[in-house]
């Protein structure tokens, strides 16, 4: 009985712990390579966004200066909330598929996470949500309406 009430004592201190740790959300972001690649069909993206249940950040982001489309998808992955796929680019340092970025959405409001580069490398952003939409000027949320037919993110 004498080693019985440390051990539940313990226990129980674990199970707090780790009650505490899941409900507070915080995820451990990592990196991804670029090489991963997602199959996404946009289309089908597009009728997720209209008929599903999405969460209000997701959709389809053009860069400032147009030469990207992204899609913003919910991502229940340990490492991340969120990932950034390439849906087209107008060079060759980025294939349909790969993914551009990734973030974690933490409790102030934001999106924390990384950008890679055409070589991969990451580099921390940071963005503020907004009303559905990222509040940056490097991306802004297009209508689905806008995305050419047949975009298609392979592997």
């Amino acid at each position: 009985m004498k080693t019985f009430k440390p051990l539940a004592v313990l226990l129980s201190c674990l199970m707090l712990f780790s009650s505490v740790a899941s409900a507070s959300g915080t995820k451990n972001l990592k990196t991804i390579k670029k090489e991963q690649k997602v199959l996404l069909d946009v289309n089908q993206f597009g009728k997720y966004l209209h008929e599903g249940d999405p969460d209000s950040l997701e959709g389809i982001y053009r860069s400032r200066d147009g030469r990207y489309l992204i899609a913003l998808i919910k991502n229940d992955e340990k490492g991340h909330d969120f990932i950034g796929v390439v849906v087209s680019a107008d060079n060759p340092y980025w294939e349909e598929g790969q993914v551009k970025f990734n973030f974690v959405r933490n409790s102030d409001n934001k999106l924390k996470g990384y950008i890679y580069n055409s070589q991969g490398k990451a580099f921390p952003i940071s963005f503020t949500i907004g009303e559905s939409t990222i509040k940056s000027r490097h991306l802004k949320k297009v209508k689905l309406k806008d995305i050419p037919n047949g975009s298609l993110a392979s592997l």
